[in-house]
């Protein structure tokens, strides 16, 4: 395992299953998205908000972003 954090992330979607919470998020500089595993099920993410989401990278067999915390950077601008 080793720590990851990403500074520009915008909530696309958040799926419920029984153990976890899986949030797709997109880098808004890279346009990469991200799937996000919230295995505590406390983070709650809002359209037209960036954040910044920090944890731990498990890579077994496939590369899982586990998140530890997270926070709110700013809101979207649009335009």
């Amino acid at each position: 395992m080793f720590n990851f954090s990403s500074n520009n992330l915008s909530w696309n979607s958040t799926k419920q299953y029984e153990r976890y919470f899986v949030h797709m998020m997109m880098d808004t500089d890279t346009k990469r998205y991200y799937w996000i595993y919230d295995f505590k099920k406390v983070m709650k993410f809002e359209d037209g908000f960036i954040y910044c989401v920090s944890g731990k990278v498990n890579s077994a067999d496939r590369i899982y972003l586990v998140a530890e915390n997270m926070k709110v950077k700013s809101q979207k601008i649009t335009s």
